[in-house]
């Protein structure tokens, strides 16, 4: 009798000793496999909305900062010139043309950055990004009226008060697209 008890109580306790020795390893192996693609995920993810929001700051920032420094320095030179009388129109849309063609080559650079966030994000922050860059092409096409108006001397233009609205809705958009990135890299 002692031997069949301790036959059916090692019998049971056999089999569990053999599953949860051969069933553990194997559940944490496919876990851990799982838990470190999933971090190798994010980690892609992560990877190109960095990159991406920066292709984002280029385009915004080319058109600003290249724009206030032309205005202040080159289009400031050539109005003082002009207006003491030694003042060079051709050089003038010289200087506004080759300004045009740089910004517009930074623009494309930049834009042509976001092709890749196609194959990564989701539908809504790619319609965030597409909407960005829609106003920043608005943005560099007002630039463009703007120093027309210029070249005519036109100073009341209301292309800079539409540019000024333009650049605000651009600030908040890419602060919605920064949020939309969060939300699908599920960072809080």
């Amino acid at each position: 009798m002692a031997d069949t008890v301790s036959e059916g109580f090692l019998t049971p306790a056999m089999v569990s000793l053999a599953v949860s020795s051969i069933v553990s390893p194997v559940l944490f192996y496919f876990l851990k496999v799982r838990e470190e693609r999933r971090k190798e995920r994010f980690d892609h993810k992560y990877a190109e909305y960095k990159a991406f929001l920066k292709a984002l700051d280029d385009m915004a920032a080319t058109a600003r900062i290249d724009f206030e420094s032309f205005m202040r320095d080159t289009m400031g030179r050539h109005f003082s010139d002009i207006l003491r009388g030694g003042g060079d129109l051709e050089a003038l849309n010289v200087d506004v043309r080759e300004f045009t063609l740089r910004t517009a080559s930074a623009f494309s650079k930049a834009k042509s950055e976001l092709h890749g966030l196609t194959l990564v994000c989701s539908e809504k922050l790619l319609s965030l990004v597409r909407d960005f860059t829609a106003l920043q092409e608005r943005l560099m096409s007002r630039t463009t009226a703007l120093l027309g108006d210029l070249k005519q001397f036109n100073t009341d233009s209301p292309v800079a008060a539409e540019m000024k609205e333009l650049g605000e809705r651009a600030e908040s958009l890419k602060d919605e697209i920064v949020r939309a990135m969060r939300t699908e890299l599920r960072i809080k």
